[in-house]
């Protein structure tokens, strides 16, 4: 829960005239970082009308994912070669990417946050999902396909679009929700399972 009395504030090097205040508010906004809308908490620039969601904000410049276990991933802006989509959630990016050079892999700030394994989830308790990579199948909750990463349940053969665990909308429109919507379902994912 926000508590205003613990206000966090941070440097961003994407904006460096003044540090960023958390702060929670209901209006929506643009992230200057992954360019997708957002709403409630966020890190602000009231003198720029500056701001980042809570995990664009703090991202470190480079990481290990068990996603791409072969090499680090480096923070970088978007490619401004063609159009690149996230290995994980085959949504667009239009903002700052974590990139494999080597083997030109490339996810979401937000999608690295995904825990590899949840427990106890209300939509499957009896068995832990593991957010994996695995050939088409049906979404068990959608009943959409699932082309890319999922959460599987190994022994009764559940399939789950991260999307679909919360039971939000995640379309493609993002000026409906889209990607904005999928990034507090995300958040909110990684946020539940971080210690």
């Amino acid at each position: 829960m926000y508590d205003p009395e613990q206000t966090k504030w941070i440097q961003y090097n994407k904006h460096t005239k003044h540090p960023l205040k958390e702060v929670y508010k209901h209006s929506k906004f643009e992230c200057k970082s992954c360019k997708s809308k957002g709403q409630g908490m966020r890190f602000r620039c009231d003198q720029c009308n500056f701001d980042v969601h809570p995990t664009c904000g703090t991202c470190p410049d480079s990481i290990s994912s068990f996603t791409h276990p072969q090499h680090v991933l480096q923070l970088m802006e978007r490619p401004n070669l063609h159009f690149h989509e996230c290995h994980l959630c085959q949504k667009l990016i239009k903002g700052v990417v974590y990139r494999c050079k080597a083997c030109n892999f490339f996810v979401h700030p937000v999608c690295s946050q995904l825990p590899e394994y949840l427990s106890n989830h209300a939509i499957h308790p009896p068995h832990s999902l593991k957010l994996q990579l695995m050939a088409s199948s049906k979404c068990d909750v959608c009943d959409k396909s699932c082309k890319h990463w999922r959460y599987f349940c190994g022994i009764c053969d559940v399939h789950i679009h991260v999307g679909c665990l919360s039971g939000k909308s995640t379309s493609d429109n993002d000026d409906e929700g889209g990607f904005g919507v999928f990034v507090e379902i995300v958040a909110g994912i990684a946020e539940g399972f971080s210690g």
